[in-house]
């Protein structure tokens, strides 16, 4: 038996995606995936808190397609699962009343299991620079980067035996490389005794790298995220790239170990497909996402700096850096502010 995380799933209608190759291709795993949006019966724009942005969801439909490809357990701390502000507690309930476990809520950040005789725990969390709705309505474990390391060591002292996975919303959509802040808060995590951190939400894969006992996936990318209609905007992404895919499988009890599953979503066919790529691929696929592997915190700072795509959005140093984190938080606020405007008074439409 071993764990298998995958990246962002949403599913809103029946029939919004051909599976079939994921079903039994992952027998005898545990599965752990990021439900990107809430469960909902009748989607309106009327529920929508931000009509303006996309708003992703699944109906209720969702549940089957997480049994039959063999996910137990969801994290829900994302962008996008406070997009209809009524609609999450009714999302909780009816996975546990599906027997689907979730995690990365305020009063439920991490969700327990056992795999192959070894206790397994999930923490999950998401990042300022994702986005996504707060506020009362909102109850998602937002990341505070001390909170986090303070809940994660202590969580490790009390049970020093359990396999440790931080699985964290953060980085930019579509950016190639994890922001320095990121990654040297993951390095630190492992040092902490956490056994791997995965990553999602730039709905494209990043790097994966082995940092002492741990490993590190930067960005699973999508896993089943149907590029159609959610309400009133069709959902497309620009780069090619979102439709490469990937699914990380560890066995708990031999730590260390991970095998890596790539995956293609056939725009076209609307259907996701199994690469079935043998290790020297694999191999050469991973050295090409991870040019910077085992670089130092402050050699990938610089790295970073040179190799960065072109981007309005600032670059996270450190999280250590205070000031750093607060003016970058203000500029990111002050550009969701422009662009909401922007659309709003039809100057500009991002879903043409």
């Amino acid at each position: 038996m071993s764990l298998v995380f995958v990246g962002d799933i949403a599913y809103p209608y029946d029939g919004a995606i051909d599976i079939n190759q994921l079903k039994g291709y992952f027998n005898n795993s545990t599965l752990i995936g990021n439900l990107e949006g809430p469960i909902i019966d009748t989607p309106t724009i009327e529920k929508a808190v931000k009509p303006h942005n996309y708003n992703l969801y699944s109906t209720n439909e969702v549940i089957s397609l997480l049994n039959e490809v063999g996910v137990a357990s969801v994290s829900v701390a994302n962008n996008h699962f406070c997009d209809f502000e009524t609609e999450h507690n009714k999302t909780l309930t009816s996975l546990q009343n599906s027997q689907i476990d979730y995690f990365g809520i305020t009063d439920k950040r991490w969700s327990t299991i056992k795999v192959s005789g070894v206790d397994c725990a999930f923490y999950g969390t998401y990042t300022f620079i994702t986005g996504g709705n707060k506020g009362k309505h909102c109850p998602l474990n937002e990341f505070h980067s001390e909170r986090a390391i303070q809940e994660i060591a202590s969580f490790k002292r009390a049970h020093p035996d359990t396999f440790i996975t931080v699985f964290i919303h953060w980085g930019y959509e579509l950016a190639a490389y994890p922001q320095p802040a990121d990654r040297e808060w993951a390095r630190k995590i492992i040092d902490l005794g956490a056994d791997a951190v995965v990553g999602h939400h730039p709905h494209v894969v990043q790097g994966v790298e082995y940092y002492k006992d741990g490993i590190i996936a930067y960005s699973l990318g999508n896993f089943v995220l149907p590029q159609v209609n959610y309400l009133d905007k069709k959902l497309k992404y620009s780069s090619p790239k979102v439709l490469e895919e990937l699914a990380l499988e560890i066995s708990p009890d031999k730590k260390g170990k991970a095998k890596l599953h790539f995956f293609r979503y056939d725009l076209a066919a609307n259907r996701v497909d199994a690469e079935n790529l043998n290790q020297e691929q694999i191999n050469s696929r991973v050295a090409e996402l991870t040019p910077f592997q085992g670089l130092s915190d402050k050699e990938y700072q610089a790295w970073f700096k040179r190799h960065q795509q072109k981007s309005r959005y600032p670059t996270y140093s450190s999280y250590n850096d205070k000031t750093n984190v607060r003016v970058n938080n203000s500029y990111i606020k002050l550009l969701k502010l422009v662009r909401k405007i922007l659309i709003n008074t039809n100057i500009r439409n991002p879903y043409q």
